[in-house]
């Protein structure tokens, strides 16, 4: 390079030093000579153009040079447009922005260090469903697209503290707020790469609860390109953490969510119960263990959960569940054994009684009017009210206020049971028609579970077709019609022979003595009858056992609040003479079955009257009364003849 050029190259950089110097001269006498406060109107300006709002800034502004070109505001208020009660939208105690110098003549926002302090966002639905969070300018728009089509935004960290939000629904007279908000990034930028983020606030769950939540993520944001992703999310509710590996959310012309959720191992009791939320369950070792994940998609008209994997306590289900907006809720559960007792049954503390008085049907029926449901469960073992079920197949149904499940079948103790029940909430008050068959059940067993009585054994057959009204079961007791026919084949009454029992009281009647036996059991090959049911109480006057040695007919009742038993029945043996009859009194299940003595008595001295006056004692009870009346004229006419 010969002495001409390096010449001119220093002159070039001696110029351009210059120039440097000067520029910086012009901005650190700017910094010293001007007030920053004097453009304090000018800014308000530009955000009212940019808004529609007042911006107001109570305190001071400041401006920095070194070591980055910054801004610095405090006590600052954003106002809210007409029609809002609450007269701010947004208050910030500080915010300060560092802006790198350099990118700027590239046409690039680079924005430094950013520090919010004391945030407070006051949002805001009035009674009319307008809300202040819309902003509403069109210049505003027409700058934005403008500015992000043609710059970048990339910021180095932002850091946000002691802030909170606040909102309230007026429409639905609801507030919510959430304090001691929290955010730190470490590179927010739409460029594609990915930014690590930090929030964390609380939210009051009740007067005396507040739960605190932190999310952590690594954002991927491009402006040009979608979707945005989400990866190593932990979202925490206290000790509730949901976790995903990767979530992908794409806004076009609404919010599209896609991604796979994981909430790892919780006590659910313990959780609760620090929530306040205690729940009061019969088994106090149930809701220790819960642990699930699932595949979510989330956008405006479908809500969905696939692969679900849950565990609960000793239950294990999978399945799917999805919610579409027109098609409503749609769900599919397989469940390997759930035993519902642990959660559902009587409460180890009982709780205090709530008056059936006290439940609102209305809003309720306004509820499943709308109420879109097809779904099925699939239970291979549950237990319920100490009933034992295999293959359980539940199907629900609900469309325009028709509430049916079923048709429910299952293994039901070496039998099959299958159910239909159906509620109309449209009318008032509610109707509800149940249909259920059971074959082939065995009787010993199930009596035993349901009240731990062994009184029959056999196998049933129970036909009966149910109509109730009301909502509660108290209420469906009071109002139930219908009928239950019932039939048990090769069975037996345990703990009472009842050809002996009839014997003995023959004997005793004749004080005569009968040779007895251990055997405390009555074999039958059929036991028969049908229930006819109307406001709560169960007729019955087809009551028929038959053996081949042993025949006994009835009639009686149930009270089926009570379980009040009462029933009159004759038997008849081959080998007795006489007919028997038998008192069933008491309270389900194992009411008082004995001989009626009086009555066998009554019948007795009857037989001989007719015997000695040659009536025949076999005739019916209606051919009987006639052809004693007969007699009794006749006897009448001798002697006044």
């Amino acid at each position: 390079m010969n002495y001409a050029m390096r010449k001119a190259l220093k002159l070039i950089a001696l110029s351009l030093s210059a120039l440097l110097l000067l520029i910086l001269g012009a901005i650190v006498i700017f910094i010293i000579t001007v007030d920053p406060a004097d453009y304090k109107p000018l800014l308000s300006e530009q955000v009212r153009a940019a808004t529609d709002r007042e911006l107001t800034i109570n305190g001071s502004i400041q401006l920095t040079l070194f070591p980055r070109l910054g801004i610095a505001a405090t006590d600052a208020d954003l106002a809210n447009p007409e029609g809002f009660s609450q007269p701010t939208f947004a208050h910030v105690d500080r915010i300060q922005l560092k802006i790198k110098a350099l990118p700027l003549l590239l046409g690039q926002v680079r924005l430094g260090h950013t520090y919010i302090e004391g945030l407070q966002l006051f949002l805001n639905k009035t009674s009319s469903g307008a809300h202040n969070w819309h902003f509403d300018s069109k210049a505003n728009r027409q700058q934005t697209t403008t500015a992000t089509s043609k710059r970048q935004l990339e910021l180095a960290d932002v850091t946000v503290s002691n802030s909170s939000i606040s909102y309230s629904d007026d429409t639905q007279q609801q507030q919510f707020s959430i304090t001691n908000l929290g955010l730190d990034t470490d590179g927010l930028n739409t460029a594609g790469n990915g930014f690590d983020v930090k929030l964390h606030f609380t939210t009051r769950l009740n007067k005396t609860v507040l739960l605190p939540i932190q999310l952590e993520t690594t954002i991927t944001l491009d402006h040009s390109a979608q979707p945005t992703r989400l990866t190593s999310t932990t979202l925490s509710f206290d000790k509730l953490v949901l976790k995903a590996k990767q979530i992908q959310l794409q806004y076009v012309k609404s919010l599209n969510i896609d991604g796979d959720i994981s909430v790892p191992a919780l006590n659910l009791r313990e959780y609760l119960t620090k929530l306040t939320l205690n729940i009061n369950t019969p088994n106090q070792a149930a809701l220790q263990n819960l642990s699930a994940s699932a595949i979510l998609h989330y956008d405006p008209t479908l809500f969905s959960l696939n692969n679900i994997k849950l565990e609960l306590d000793a239950s294990k289900l999978t399945g799917s569940f999805k919610h579409h907006v027109q098609q409503g809720y749609r769900f599919k559960f397989n469940i390997d054994k759930l035993n519902l007792d642990s959660y559902l049954g009587k409460p180890a503390n009982k709780p205090k009684r709530v008056s059936t008085k006290t439940i609102k049907h209305q809003p309720i029926a306004n509820r499943l009017q709308q109420l879109r449901l097809l779904s099925t469960i699939n239970i291979k073992q549950l237990k319920y009210r100490n009933l034992n079920f295999s293959n359980f197949v539940l199907p629900l149904y609900a469309k325009d206020g028709l509430i049916k499940v079923g048709t429910l079948t299952a293994d039901f103790y070496d039998g099959i049971i299958n159910s239909t029940l159906t509620t109309d909430a449209t009318v008032s008050p509610w109707q509800t028609t149940a249909i259920t068959l059971i074959s082939g059940a065995s009787a010993k067993p199930l009596l035993s579970t349901l009240a731990g009585s062994d009184e029959l054994s056999g196998k049933v057959k129970i036909d009966s077709n149910l109509k109730m009204t009301g909502i509660t079961p108290k209420q469906w007791l009071k109002t139930m019609t219908g009928s239950i026919a019932f039939r048990v084949n090769r069975g037996q009454l345990n703990h009472i022979n009842l050809i002996q029992q009839m014997q003995k009281a023959i004997a005793t009647m004749h004080e005569t003595k009968v040779n007895t036996n251990s055997n405390e059991s009555t074999e039958f090959s059929t036991l028969s009858g049908t229930f006819i049911i109307e406001h709560g109480k169960a007729s019955n006057n087809d009551l028929l056992l038959r053996h081949p040695l042993l025949q006994v007919t009835g009639t009686g009742f149930i009270r089926l609040a009570d379980q009040l038993v009462q029933y009159h029945a004759v038997a008849k043996a081959s080998n007795i003479t006489v007919p028997v009859p038998i008192k069933i009194t008491g309270r389900l299940p194992k009411p008082n079955i004995v001989i009626d003595i009086e009555q066998l008595i009554k019948h007795e001295a009857q037989r001989q009257l007719k015997k000695q006056i040659g009536v025949p004692t076999n005739l019916d009870q209606s051919d009987d009364k006639n052809m004693m009346n007969q007699f009794l004229k006749q006897q009448f006419k001798n002697l006044l003849h």
